[in-house]
């Protein structure tokens, strides 16, 4: 079963969004919101282009940390917005292993169906050592 291919892009665009949410979630405002929109974008296409070149994992997921957290500390170095620290503290809220946890061990199938895929082997390793690194 083959998975259809995803539009990097538009996951880069949304996982932003997403975390910029978060950002609002835990009570920061707007400036903090477009500091961490701007620390995931970055943060997560250079994840998506270490992927591509097939990258070590633990450095990509060191590179996809720090760029992030240096930028969302701009907002703390700068006092730019009113919630510094929750820009600091969601800027890398993308690299928990929840979502990508659940869709290494689980395939979606028709009918709610659920089948272990044997073509993720590489996934579950990595989703693994990330677990370990938390």
């Amino acid at each position: 079963m083959k998975s259809s291919p995803e539009n990097q892009q538009l996951v880069l665009i949304l996982t932003s969004f997403a975390n910029a949410s978060f950002t609002r979630l835990f009570g920061g405002d707007s400036i903090s919101m477009l500091i961490v929109f701007i620390a995931t974008l970055v943060g997560y296409r250079i994840k998506q282009i270490m992927l591509e070149n097939r990258m070590d994992i633990r450095l990509i997921f060191f590179c996809s940390a720090f760029f992030p957290s240096v930028i969302a500390a701009s907002g703390h170095l700068f006092s730019l917005g009113e919630t510094p620290q929750i820009t600091l503290g969601t800027s890398v809220l993308y690299l928990i292993p929840g979502i990508p946890y659940i869709n290494s061990r689980v395939k979606k199938k028709t009918r709610l169906v659920y089948v272990i895929n044997n073509s993720d082997s590489l996934k579950n390793r990595s989703v693994f050592f990330i677990i370990l690194c938390f």
